[in-house]
């Protein structure tokens, strides 16, 4: 991604962090008159930067889950509560009918100690 998809990545990031402080300041002036809903800010699925998750349309994620990055899943998969697929430097490929249970992590390193890519690749049909 160049630099004008970082800058306007980042004032995304401002522009949301704006409208919540707004919010914040709007309850604080009406004083016991206000209801404030706690929001929650998790996404189950977050790009980082160029790097998008895709998932199959016939998937399963909770959703208090999260995929973020570069992470293929497959059909008739499901990935489920607490569970965090992270694919941010390097990527992660989830195979057709594949049971990601609760809160597992799934995290890739760049590479091994020879220098080589190695990326995540779970395959069909497995539970972790």
């Amino acid at each position: 991604m160049g630099t004008l998809g970082k800058v306007i990545y980042t004032a995304g990031s401002l522009i949301r962090e704006t409208g919540q402080a707004i919010d914040r300041l709007g309850s604080f002036l009406q004083g016991n008159r206000a209801f404030q809903e706690q929001l929650s800010r998790h996404r189950t699925l977050m790009n980082i930067f160029d790097k998008v998750p895709i998932l199959h349309k016939d998937i399963f994620v909770a959703p208090c889950a999260a995929v973020i990055g570069d992470v293929k899943v497959g059909p008739r998969s499901s990935i489920w509560y607490g569970s965090i697929l992270r694919g941010d430097v390097n990527s992660i490929t989830v195979g057709s009918g594949t049971n990601i249970q609760d809160n597992t992590l799934v995290h890739v390193a760049k590479s091994n100690l020879g220098g080589k890519v190695l990326p995540t690749i779970i395959g069909s049909k497995v539970t972790i």
